[in-house]
This record gives structure tokens, sequence and C-alpha cells, in this order.
């Protein structure tokens, strides 16, 4: 299967099973029969496979194509080997943030336990717990102000959310009525980021630029909603 317009020489889309194939028909046939209950049945036409979103760049642009491969390593140990020369100019501190479903493979890879892993934190290792709770407060914020307001001309219900990247990009795309509906209530990445950037900057002294960020997480997506 190639795609049209591809320029690539190897195609990276995994081949799709037979029960991939026989899951697009039930969907496909499900919003046939469900069409006249509403447009949200027409965007089930669209089949869309996680080999599909794993392996297809038709929703990154070119520029954020380059920045997603910027993030990578090579530009973390560059940071660590400019801060061993001591050039206060070029010196930032490095804060990291440890997504909640990444401390097990910390726990696997050093033989801890779960809790002892979370608790493994140094000065600028955070937890990405605190950030999970606010982005379900706001969540839990939102939800109710759409339920409570009843307004017609632009309807909240239901509300639709997700702290994945590739269903937010994909539901983006995807347009009215979709978009419509969606949560706008921050991820935990993007309130840690705020956390890391505003709040311990501000009790550091330190301006945001001196601040190199990482988030460990266990998603390859959570780089582009980094950009």
């Amino acid at each position: 299967m190639k795609c049209e317009h591809c320029t690539r020489t190897e195609c990276s889309k995994k081949i799709k099973t037979d029960d991939q194939k026989n899951a697009a028909v039930n969907v496909r046939s499900l919003a046939e029969e469900n069409r006249e209950k509403g447009e949200f049945y027409k965007v089930a036409d669209i089949k869309i496979f996680l080999s599909d979103c794993l392996a297809c760049d038709s929703c990154v642009t070119t520029e954020e194509g380059v920045q997603v491969s910027q993030q990578n390593t090579e530009d973390f140990f560059r940071v660590l080997n400019l801060n061993k020369k001591c050039d206060t100019s070029q010196y930032k501190v490095l804060a990291v943030s440890v997504c909640p479903q990444s401390l097990p493979y910390f726990a696997a890879k050093f033989s801890l336990s779960a809790q002892a892993s979370s608790k493994a934190q140094g000065r600028t290792v955070f937890g990405m717990k605190i950030a999970v709770d606010f982005s379900i407060l706001e969540s839990q914020e939102e939800f109710v102000r759409r339920y409570c307001q009843h307004c017609e001309e632009e309807p909240g219900q239901p509300m639709l959310t997700s702290a994945c990247p590739g269903w937010v990009r994909y539901a983006e795309d995807a347009g009215h009525p979709i978009t419509a509906h969606l949560c706008t209530a921050k991820s935990p990445q993007q309130i840690m980021g705020s956390l890391v950037k505003d709040y311990f900057a501000r009790w550091q002294n330190l301006y945001p630029d001196k601040i190199f960020h990482v988030i460990v997480a266990p998603c390859y997506d959570k780089k582009l909603e980094a950009l």
C-alpha cells in the first residue's frame, strides 16, 4: 500500500491484518445504519488504523517534523556538556519531569518498587502527578460549566477529552463537529511546562530560557505536543 503523492522509497506503514480490515468494515456498516441519528456518525466513515497513525506523517508539517527530530538525546547531552564547562552564559538548569506511566519502567530497570522510584527524585526532578491532578480538576470544571450552560448555538455535550496528542491532532484535522466538543483544559504535560517555566523559574530567580526542561513519557507523540 502506498500513499498518494508519497516520495518515500521505503514505506514504514505496517501491513493491516484481517482483524483490522474487518473492524473497519464493521465501523463503516455501523455508520451507514445510524447516519440519520446525527452528524457524529459521518465521522465514522473515516477509516483510520493505529498502524496508520504511528507510521504516517501527513498530519505533521515539514517545520514540525524538523522540530520533532531536534528533540533527541544529542540535544540533551549537549546541554550537559555545556554545563560541565562552567560557562555561566551558556549554563542551563536541568529540570526533568517524569510521567507516572514511566515510573514502572524505572522501577524495573533499577530493581525498585514503583513507590520507591517515585520518591527517588532529586532537586530538579519532578513527578507529574500534580499536573495530572490539575488537568483533571480543570476538565471537571469545564464539564460542569458546559452542562449548566444549555446553549443551543454552541452545543457543549458530549464533551470529548483526551491527553493523547495523536488523538487530539486527528480530531482537529477531522474538524466540525468534533472540534466544538473538544475539552479545552490543558494536558498534564502543558501544565507541567507552565509550572516549571513559570513557578519554578520565579522560585529559583531564573529566566525561563535558562531552564532546560525534559519530559520523560512513554509516548512518541508527546514530542509533537511539546512544540
